[in-house]
């Protein structure tokens, strides 16, 4: 199985640069990394980024919930990048 390494870049963690190793199969789009990550990336994604740079927001792809009111590039390695897409939620 591949894996791929996803940069949350300083601009957006609010910190240093951030990656974080993702396993893919043959067949997967870029696209939908995010959707298949398991449950432990999500919460590592929410503790270590999201929750410290956006305390009001909550996380949410492909039906878990996400907080921002813009999208994110995350450059891949390879110089591919995918856009996750992230809308405020209010609260």
């Amino acid at each position: 199985m591949a894996k791929i390494k996803i940069k949350f870049l300083a601009s957006f963690c609010g910190k240093e640069n951030w990656e974080i190793e993702v396993p893919i199969q043959p067949g997967d789009k870029l696209g939908n990394v995010f959707i298949k990550l398991p449950t432990a990336i999500y919460k590592e994604i929410w503790e270590k980024i999201l929750q410290p740079a956006y305390p009001r927001f909550a996380v949410a792809i492909n039906g878990v919930m996400i907080k921002k009111e813009d999208l994110w590039e995350n450059t891949l390695i390879g110089g591919e990048k995918i856009t996750i897409f992230a809308r405020l939620v209010g609260g």
